[in-house]
């Protein structure tokens, strides 16, 4: 036979796992530097390092997941959620990407979606507390309150200091009207994380039920104190302090909270009608 020596076929085996690991290490690389740009908040940084990582390796599932983070987290929710397939086709056994498409489901209210992508999730990771929580967060927006307790209670068996775990679980027990129980879980979420907002307006919000205002009006100052923009707290003083007749604040407080949310309307004349009732109030 002419034209030289034929290569070896081992020789070709070698050389081309080198540079399959060469890619790969490349690919690595660049997740990587995506990642850490990311964490600086330099968004088109991260994504142009994502994509580099795709062009060396098409196969690298974790390029795909980490782009979906960034794109999720910058308001592009179908192109997370194409980015994050495309990870679970290729590594159908990695839980965060179930993760992330779950959430990008759930932020375009798409319920029964994201339940099944953490049904997903918590198969492969099943003791994933934050996934636990993020199931019954979503349960209960369904109305399934019982179901969330479920979740919300496996994630404190798995994690006892999980804050939002607690303050989930007192915000389904608040719609429930079992306000003391309540109160009991947004304190315990707040001696596990002093700055959780959402508990002390959700602690404030169950005093306020039971008629304890001025407790319940400290904590709906720590949370606008935590948060400026938390627009319930306001309305939700604003109710407090027009059930104390302090009506000149209440006014303040709906009219900042309008500011901020003009959907809330509707929703402080509901609650006016319906507490200014139990109290007796005209």
């Amino acid at each position: 036979m002419r034209g030289g020596p034929a290569i070896p076929f081992f020789i070709v085996a070698i050389t081309t796992s080198i540079i399959h690991a060469q890619t790969a290490s490349s690919a690595r690389a660049y997740v990587e530097r995506g990642n850490e740009r990311f964490a600086q908040k330099d968004i088109k940084g991260a994504l142009d390092d994502f994509n580099i990582a795709i062009t060396f390796d098409p196969d690298y599932a974790s390029a795909y997941y980490n782009r979906g983070r960034v794109l999720l987290s910058n308001g592009f929710p179908d192109d997370a959620i194409a980015d994050f397939t495309k990870a679970i086709s290729i590594d159908p056994r990695l839980a965060r990407a179930y993760d992330g498409r779950a959430n990008a489901l759930l932020g375009k209210g798409q319920y029964d979606q994201a339940i099944a992508d953490f049904d997903q999730l918590l198969q492969i990771a099943a003791r994933y507390a934050p996934g636990y929580v993020n199931r019954g967060s979503v349960r209960q927006l369904k109305g399934d309150l019982n179901g969330a307790i479920s979740d919300f209670n496996r994630a404190i068996d798995i994690n006892p200091r999980l804050a939002q775990a607690y303050n989930n679980r007192g915000a389904v027990l608040l719609a429930m009207s079992e306000f003391k129980r309540a109160i009991t879980d947004f304190s315990r979420a707040l001696r596990l994380d002093p700055h959780l907002t959402a508990a002390y307006n959700g602690r404030g919000a169950a005093y306020l039920e039971l008629g304890d205002l001025d407790i319940a009006i400290s904590d709906f100052n720590r949370a606008i104190q935590s948060d400026l923009k938390y627009a319930v707290a306001y309305l939700n003083r604003g109710i407090a302090l027009w059930l104390k007749g302090r009506t000149t604040e209440a006014d303040g407080d709906f009219k900042s909270g309008l500011e901020l949310n003009p959907n809330l309307k509707s929703l402080i004349e509901e609650r006016k009608k319906e507490m200014g009732s139990r109290f007796s109030i005209q």
